[in-house]
């Protein structure tokens, strides 16, 4: 049986993206308030991300799943190609957990949407939105053998946790909530890193515009260029954040401020204060601009093309705007 506290928790967040790591920062914060010790299983952009938020927290590398958009390719297809890795990077992960845990000793496993990284002999969590895949209308007929697969992966884990809240205003909508939820899941509110933090807003300037980029390439360099291009033509004051955090580099550009990453404190001021934002819609950005507040016509939301989650997201908090703004002037 599982100790009470304090606990060794031992923690791996997906890489695709940075969303995963920074979700898991409100987690990691409340178990070392609780006196737990926390280890990170990561790698590249996450683990730079954690180990800034963390620096007393020990980092074991984990290669992530590498998945890459090929730009000649529709993304759909790209990703097809690339299932045969996305499934060695679930068995590898799986054996690589199995290794560790026959040197160290782990009183919970927390997974962030990575299937294959749950253990029969510790008690083992998955943190996912993602319980009923978005699959092209094209593709329709492969949604129940998706799901199926899914509901597999899941059920391996002794729960699930379901980062978002119950009812008509939650964010994930039918990717949480599209048939019958398994018995080991429950959700747990939004996660955001900037929850429960205070900033000096003295020390920071106030922007215009800010855009916020994260996302596997080459799909991220793409959406830069395109909106540094359409940012150059504005007049406004601009700071264009690149999602990079293991570069530390920083360019004037005519009226936009561009730098590869920002802490968490000079972010959240510009989240705050920006007049507009333009940002993917990645699930970790929605609940973080939901916690701060964030909503209305200031916030443009640009889907990864063929992304089915992002554009499935971008629908939903629109969805919602229209049904606030609806009751408030009802």
């Amino acid at each position: 049986m599982n100790k009470e506290y304090p606990r060794r928790i031992l923690i791996a967040p997906l890489d695709w993206g940075l969303g995963h790591a920074t979700r898991c920062i409100p987690l990691i914060r409340e178990w070392i308030k609780k006196g737990d010790e926390v280890v990170i299983a990561a790698s590249g952009n996450g683990a730079a991300i954690l180990q800034a938020a963390f620096p007393e927290c020990k980092i074991i590398p984990l290669h992530g799943y590498g998945i890459r958009y090929d730009s000649h390719l529709p993304l759909l297809f790209s990703l097809l190609l690339q299932l045969p890795k996305f499934l060695r990077a679930i068995r590898h992960e799986k054996n690589w957990l199995r290794n560790l845990l026959e040197k160290e000793k782990f009183d919970l496993i927390v997974s962030d949407n990575r299937y294959g990284f749950y253990s029969q002999h510790v008690k083992s969590i998955l943190i996912t939105h993602q319980l009923f895949i978005q699959v092209p209308d094209g593709l329709s007929f492969l949604k129940k053998f998706i799901h199926k697969k899914t509901l597999r992966y899941i059920s391996a884990f002794d729960e699930c946790w379901i980062p978002d809240i119950e009812g008509e205003d939650n964010l994930s909508g039918d990717l949480s909530l599209g048939g019958e939820l398994p018995a080991n899941t429950r959700h747990i509110g939004w996660l955001s890193r900037f929850e429960n933090s205070s900033i000096d807003e003295s020390k920071f300037p106030v922007y215009d515009h800010l855009i916020l980029l994260s996302g596997p390439e080459p799909m991220r360099t793409k959406a830069e260029r395109e909106l540094l291009q359409e940012a150059l033509q504005a007049s406004e004051k601009t700071l264009l954040v690149q999602g990079l955090p293991l570069t530390a580099t920083e360019k004037m550009i005519d009226n936009i401020r561009i730098v590869s990453h920002l802490d968490n404190n000079a972010l959240k001021h510009a989240l705050l204060t920006a007049k507009k934002i333009t940002c993917r819609s990645g699930y970790s950005t929605l609940m973080d601009l939901k916690v701060l507040g964030r909503a209305g016509e200031s916030i443009r939301l640009i889907p990864t093309p063929g992304q089915t989650e992002q554009e499935y997201l971008a629908k939903r908090w629109q969805l919602l705007e229209r049904r606030n703004t609806t009751s408030l002037t009802s």
